[in-house]
Protein backbone atom coordinates (compact mmCIF):
# COMPACT_ATOMS: atom_id res chain seq x y z
CA UNK A 1 0.00 0.00 0.00
CA UNK A 2 1.33 3.26 -1.09
CA UNK A 3 0.88 6.13 1.40
CA UNK A 4 0.98 10.15 0.63
CA UNK A 5 3.40 10.74 3.34
CA UNK A 6 4.10 14.23 2.22
CA UNK A 7 0.05 14.70 2.87
CA UNK A 8 0.42 13.61 6.25
CA UNK A 9 3.54 14.51 7.70
CA UNK A 10 3.00 16.62 9.93
CA UNK A 11 0.21 14.09 11.44
CA UNK A 12 2.85 11.15 11.27
CA UNK A 13 5.59 13.55 12.85
CA UNK A 14 4.06 13.87 16.07
CA UNK A 15 2.88 10.45 15.97
CA UNK A 16 6.21 8.98 15.85
CA UNK A 17 9.72 10.23 16.54
CA UNK A 18 11.84 10.26 13.20
CA UNK A 19 15.22 11.00 14.81
CA UNK A 20 17.08 13.62 12.40
CA UNK A 21 15.46 13.01 9.17
CA UNK A 22 14.47 16.14 7.14
CA UNK A 23 13.31 17.30 3.58
CA UNK A 24 10.87 15.64 1.89
CA UNK A 25 9.78 12.12 2.28
CA UNK A 26 8.19 9.05 0.69
CA UNK A 27 6.81 5.77 2.14
CA UNK A 28 5.58 2.25 1.47
CA UNK A 29 4.68 -0.21 3.52
CA UNK A 30 4.42 -4.37 2.91
CA UNK A 31 1.12 -5.60 3.85
CA UNK A 32 2.00 -6.94 6.94
CA UNK A 33 5.08 -5.48 7.91
CA UNK A 34 6.86 -2.26 8.45
CA UNK A 35 6.70 1.34 6.92
CA UNK A 36 9.68 2.33 4.81
CA UNK A 37 10.26 6.02 4.97
CA UNK A 38 12.25 7.43 2.33
CA UNK A 39 14.28 10.27 3.91
CA UNK A 40 15.66 12.71 1.50
CA UNK A 41 17.21 15.00 3.82
CA UNK A 42 19.73 13.11 6.23
CA UNK A 43 20.28 10.29 2.81
CA UNK A 44 18.85 7.33 4.32
CA UNK A 45 15.42 4.95 5.03
CA UNK A 46 13.66 5.12 7.85
CA UNK A 47 12.00 1.29 8.87
CA UNK A 48 9.07 2.22 10.84
CA UNK A 49 7.31 -0.43 13.47
CA UNK A 50 3.78 0.68 12.76
CA UNK A 51 1.89 -0.73 15.71
CA UNK A 52 4.71 -0.18 18.36
CA UNK A 53 4.65 3.61 16.43
CA UNK A 54 8.65 3.38 16.35
CA UNK A 55 11.62 3.52 14.33
CA UNK A 56 13.28 -0.16 14.58
CA UNK A 57 16.18 1.04 11.93
CA UNK A 58 18.08 2.59 9.12
CA UNK A 59 19.32 2.52 5.94
CA UNK A 60 22.11 5.07 5.74
CA UNK A 61 24.41 5.72 3.06
CA UNK A 62 21.89 6.53 0.07
CA UNK A 63 22.31 9.53 -2.39
CA UNK A 64 18.95 11.96 -2.11
CA UNK A 65 16.60 8.83 -1.67
CA UNK A 66 13.12 9.97 -3.48
CA UNK A 67 11.01 6.48 -3.39
CA UNK A 68 10.89 3.45 -2.25
CA UNK A 69 8.86 0.30 -3.05
CA UNK A 70 8.61 -3.52 -1.26
CA UNK A 71 8.54 -6.77 -3.78
CA UNK A 72 6.79 -9.27 -1.40
CA UNK A 73 7.30 -12.33 -3.69
CA UNK A 74 11.29 -11.70 -3.36
CA UNK A 75 10.86 -9.83 0.10
CA UNK A 76 13.10 -6.86 -1.57
CA UNK A 77 13.50 -3.53 -0.63
CA UNK A 78 14.09 -1.37 -3.44
CA UNK A 79 15.22 2.57 -3.21
CA UNK A 80 15.39 5.39 -6.03
CA UNK A 81 18.13 7.50 -5.72
CA UNK A 82 18.18 10.83 -7.78
CA UNK A 83 21.32 11.98 -6.67
CA UNK A 84 23.22 9.47 -8.18
CA UNK A 85 20.77 7.90 -10.50
CA UNK A 86 21.00 4.04 -9.43
CA UNK A 87 17.98 2.22 -7.64
CA UNK A 88 19.77 -0.21 -4.76
CA UNK A 89 17.91 -3.37 -3.13
CA UNK A 90 18.02 -4.71 -0.13
CA UNK A 91 16.91 -7.96 1.87
CA UNK A 92 13.53 -7.55 3.76
CA UNK A 93 14.87 -9.23 6.44
CA UNK A 94 18.02 -7.42 7.75
CA UNK A 95 18.20 -4.41 5.18
CA UNK A 96 21.74 -5.51 3.95
CA UNK A 97 22.68 -4.04 0.44
CA UNK A 98 21.97 -7.15 -2.62
CA UNK A 99 23.00 -4.74 -5.40
CA UNK A 100 22.83 -1.63 -7.25
CA UNK A 101 21.31 -0.37 -11.10
CA UNK A 102 22.53 2.57 -12.54
CA UNK A 103 20.02 4.60 -14.28
CA UNK A 104 22.01 7.02 -15.42
CA UNK A 105 20.17 10.14 -13.49
CA UNK A 106 17.61 11.78 -11.48
CA UNK A 107 15.98 8.04 -10.38
CA UNK A 108 12.43 9.43 -8.44
CA UNK A 109 9.09 7.59 -8.49
CA UNK A 110 9.00 3.88 -8.26
CA UNK A 111 6.46 1.40 -8.20
CA UNK A 112 5.79 -2.28 -8.01
CA UNK A 113 3.85 -3.71 -10.54
CA UNK A 114 2.72 -7.24 -9.03
CA UNK A 115 0.80 -8.64 -11.90
CA UNK A 116 3.42 -8.32 -14.69
CA UNK A 117 6.04 -9.14 -11.89
CA UNK A 118 8.00 -6.14 -12.61
CA UNK A 119 9.50 -2.83 -10.86
CA UNK A 120 9.15 0.63 -12.54
CA UNK A 121 10.70 3.70 -11.90
CA UNK A 122 10.93 7.27 -13.34
CA UNK A 123 14.08 8.82 -14.03
CA UNK A 124 16.13 11.18 -16.15
CA UNK A 125 13.94 13.32 -18.42
CA UNK A 126 11.48 11.24 -19.54
CA UNK A 127 11.65 7.54 -19.10
CA UNK A 128 10.29 4.59 -17.14
CA UNK A 129 12.99 2.02 -15.84
CA UNK A 130 11.69 -2.04 -16.22
CA UNK A 131 13.23 -3.85 -13.82
CA UNK A 132 13.18 -7.81 -13.23
CA UNK A 133 12.90 -8.50 -9.60
CA UNK A 134 13.54 -12.02 -10.05
CA UNK A 135 16.64 -10.59 -11.51
CA UNK A 136 17.14 -7.60 -9.47
CA UNK A 137 18.09 -6.18 -13.30
CA UNK A 138 16.67 -3.58 -15.71
CA UNK A 139 15.12 -5.36 -18.61
CA UNK A 140 14.06 -2.32 -20.61
CA UNK A 141 12.99 0.92 -20.78
CA UNK A 142 9.98 3.34 -21.74
CA UNK A 143 10.46 6.62 -23.15
CA UNK A 144 8.03 9.12 -22.30
CA UNK A 145 7.66 12.79 -23.00
CA UNK A 146 8.83 14.30 -19.43
CA UNK A 147 9.81 12.95 -16.05
CA UNK A 148 6.99 11.49 -13.84
CA UNK A 149 7.21 13.28 -10.46
CA UNK A 150 5.08 15.96 -8.78
CA UNK A 151 4.51 19.52 -10.52
CA UNK A 152 4.41 18.42 -14.34
CA UNK A 153 2.99 20.10 -16.13
CA UNK A 154 1.37 16.61 -18.40
CA UNK A 155 1.03 13.32 -17.60
CA UNK A 156 1.54 10.00 -19.52
CA UNK A 157 -0.25 6.12 -20.45
CA UNK A 158 2.03 3.55 -21.35
CA UNK A 159 1.69 0.06 -22.12
CA UNK A 160 3.59 -2.27 -20.09
CA UNK A 161 4.10 -4.68 -22.50
CA UNK A 162 4.73 -3.17 -25.38
CA UNK A 163 7.20 -0.70 -23.48
CA UNK A 164 5.49 2.37 -25.16
CA UNK A 165 4.01 5.47 -24.62
CA UNK A 166 0.47 5.15 -25.25
CA UNK A 167 -0.90 8.92 -24.78
CA UNK A 168 -0.41 12.14 -22.79
CA UNK A 169 -2.40 15.09 -21.59
CA UNK A 170 -1.36 18.65 -19.95
CA UNK A 171 -2.30 18.87 -16.50
CA UNK A 172 -3.98 22.15 -15.36
CA UNK A 173 -4.17 22.88 -11.80
CA UNK A 174 -0.93 22.65 -9.49
CA UNK A 175 -2.07 20.41 -6.37
CA UNK A 176 0.50 18.07 -4.80
CA UNK A 177 -0.11 14.52 -6.81
CA UNK A 178 2.02 11.96 -7.99
CA UNK A 179 0.98 12.24 -12.13
CA UNK A 180 1.57 8.34 -12.34
CA UNK A 181 0.23 5.42 -11.08
CA UNK A 182 -0.24 1.52 -11.33
CA UNK A 183 -2.94 -0.09 -12.70
CA UNK A 184 -4.13 -2.34 -15.65
CA UNK A 185 -7.33 -1.45 -17.65
CA UNK A 186 -6.78 -4.42 -20.34
CA UNK A 187 -3.99 -6.72 -21.65
CA UNK A 188 -1.58 -4.67 -23.99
Amino acid sequence: MLLPLRMIAATLASAIALANAAGQASAQSADTGPLFVAELGNDSVGIVDLPNRKLISRIPGLNEPQGVAYEHTSDMLYVANAGDGSVRSFEGSDYKTTGRIELGNDADNIRVDAAAKRIFVGYGSGALAVIDPSTRSKVGDISLEACPMPGASRSSTAFRKSRSEHGRWPIGVQIFRWPWTTFVARSS
